[in-house]
């Protein structure tokens, strides 16, 4: 591809929430800075709202300027944004591949610019099950001439998926579109907390493949060693299971936030804290990790390839022995120590360093 040119992202941008719509957006403002011309292609309708699981799709606190046209149930919209790119002439399209409902709207607009596609492929298969993933994942994966993930695990998942094109891997860049983060005095304030007691954070959706059950287990242990610790779980929850876990009152020290914590409220969360906890059951890449870099937040994670191998190599906080409750909360007790501390918010800085959107474009478009 040439030093600068047309380049058609595929995928949900602002106003949707969440980390594909983060990640799209983060990506389209450095190809742009790069210097190439970028045509963002959205969506008007992802799910149905009787089929979707939250409050809300968007994210009131961020504004979007994406072209919305396919609707994920109308096949004409898709024939219409196939349109809308082939007159753009791009160089280059990439599309977002993450979940199997949105297969058929993103294979049925490749298939009408008449192209093929560079496949930027977050997960090849769903966290649930699903006897359709694999087949409708193909659809798009049979759009594309080369295919990059964001781990070697969702890599594998490609090629047992069937896809013998040119496969890449480049880590996942440190989510930096936040800003310098309040001070952590202030940060507590707003959020009304105890100055000086630790402040463990358990961010995003709440679903049961990210465990964060596991950290309300282990953290009756952990607030015996720190009496004052505290325990955030901010995020809306996909089901009930948590909550019913804490109504017993068992779980004191524990502060439950169940809601949708948009992009401009995030950085008290993370400047309030003191480690972020990921207490994974499986995964293949974290936002929030991405986003705990940029903050120099320490983590601590259980071993999920995809988590424990940043957090090893940068020495950003501490992997779990196991899965299971007390293994977990024996790595959040050594996360705590002071200088344990200092040492893992220098590694998480030294990832925010090396893990630059420049140089993930760059390979993205080398691709």
């Amino acid at each position: 591809m040439p030093e600068s040119g047309r380049v058609t992202l595929l995928g949900p941008f602002a106003p949707f929430r969440g980390g594909i719509a983060q990640f799209n957006d983060r990506l389209r403002a450095e190809l742009e800075l790069q210097g190439h011309e970028v045509q963002a292609v959205s969506f008007s309708r992802q799910y149905p709202d009787l089929l979707f699981p939250g409050t809300t799709q968007f994210d009131p606190s961020r504004e979007g300027t994406a072209l919305r046209v396919i609707d994920s149930l109308n096949p004409l919209s898709w024939r219409r944004a196939g349109r809308l790119i082939r007159d753009f002439r791009p160089d280059r399209v990439i599309v977002a591949y993450w979940t199997p409902h949105l297969a058929p709207a993103l294979a049925g607009t490749l298939r009408a610019t008449g192209g093929s596609a560079v496949g930027l492929v977050h997960n090849a298969r769903p966290h649930e099950n699903s006897l359709l993933a694999s087949p409708l994942a193909r659809l798009v994966l049979g759009r594309c001439a080369s295919v990059v993930t964001l781990s070697e695990s969702v890599a594998r998942d490609v090629r047992d998926l069937g896809f013998s094109g040119a496969l890449a891997t480049f880590e996942h860049p440190v989510y930096d579109h936040f800003g310098q983060p309040p001070e952590r005095a202030s940060a507590r304030r707003a959020l009304d907390l105890d100055a000086q007691g630790p402040v463990l954070l358990c961010l995003g959706l709440v679903r049961p493949y990210k465990g964060f059950d596991v950290a309300l287990e282990a953290f009756a242990a952990i607030r015996a060693a720190h009496p004052s610790a505290t325990l955030i779980i901010a995020g809306e929850a996909y089901d009930d299971a948590l909550d019913g876990l804490l109504n017993d009152g068992r779980h004191i020290g524990v502060r439950r936030e169940n809601r949708y914590i948009p992009d401009a409220e995030l950085p008290r969360y993370y400047a309030a804290a003191d480690a972020l906890l990921l207490p994974y059951r499986s995964g293949t890449q974290s936002g929030a990790l991405a986003a705990a870099a940029h903050f120099g937040l320490p983590v601590v994670v259980t071993p999920v390839p995809g988590l424990a191998e940043p957090v090893r190599t940068f020495a950003m906080g501490q992997v779990a022995s196991g899965h299971d409750p007390a293994q977990f909360g024996e790595a959040v007790l050594a996360a705590l120590q002071p200088d344990q501390l200092v040492q893992a918010s220098h590694g998480a800085r030294n990832m925010a360093r090396t893990r630059s959107w420049a140089t993930f474009t760059r390979n993205l478009l080398a691709a």
